[in-house]
């Protein structure tokens, strides 16, 4: 025996979907099996061909201005090089992290919101830095952001050590405790390397 009806209709941004119920039946001499096969039929729309718009890149980057507008959001900004130069270096301080450890450049804007230690800098170019004492080289993109607390910034976008022939981006700079004099740098990869906090002080 063979059945074979719609049992439900829904309804999605002007497209309906049949979803039909096949039951088939095998009798034996032994055992009786029922076994149940659901199908799913969409019915053709002649007015509404694409359900659902196809995202753009357009799209993502509106997604994305909106979400750092947020982030922004009751946020203390600098203009202008000396300006923002002195706003970062203040916040470099009031956290104890070295002086030195974000050597900029042009600088166009920086800020603040203390609410959620949200933190961004924007600078006309990249920088690259070599701080020589540990002869290691650092890029600085146009734009960094990130959570800046006690000893700490994390979630960091924006900066880039070079390792051998790779830029491994660094997502957290954590200095420890005195008297250890260590700061350490975690990229997206897990990694991370120490060095002593001297060599990023003001200067370097």
């Amino acid at each position: 025996m063979h059945v074979d009806k719609p049992v439900k209709k829904s309804k999605t941004d002007g497209a309906y979907e049949e979803i039909h119920f096949d039951l088939y039946k095998a009798q034996t001499l032994s055992h009786v099996s029922t076994i149940y096969i659901y199908t799913h039929k969409p019915k053709a729309s002649p007015t509404n061909q694409r359900l659902i718009p196809k995202p753009t890149k357009n799209t993502f980057s509106t997604f994305l201005q909106h979400n750092n507008m947020a982030e922004k959001e009751g946020g203390v900004v600098k203009k202008g090089h000396e300006e923002g130069l002195k706003l970062a270096a203040s916040l470099l301080q009031e956290f104890e992290l070295p002086e030195g450890l974000l050597p900029l450049a042009d600088v166009v804007e920086v800020g603040y919101v203390k609410g959620t230690g949200y933190m961004w800098i924007v600078q006309k170019k990249k920088v690259e830095h070599e701080f020589k004492m540990i002869s290691k080289l650092v890029s600085y993109d146009t734009e960094i952001k990130g959570y800046v607390s006690k000893k700490k910034i994390k979630k960091l976008k924006g900066v880039k050590a070079k390792e051998l022939m790779l830029w491994p981006p660094v997502s957290e700079i954590t200095v420890d405790d005195a008297p250890t004099g260590k700061i350490h740098f975690k990229s997206f990869a897990g990694i991370t390397k120490t060095f002593p906090v001297e060599a990023f002080a003001a200067g370097q």
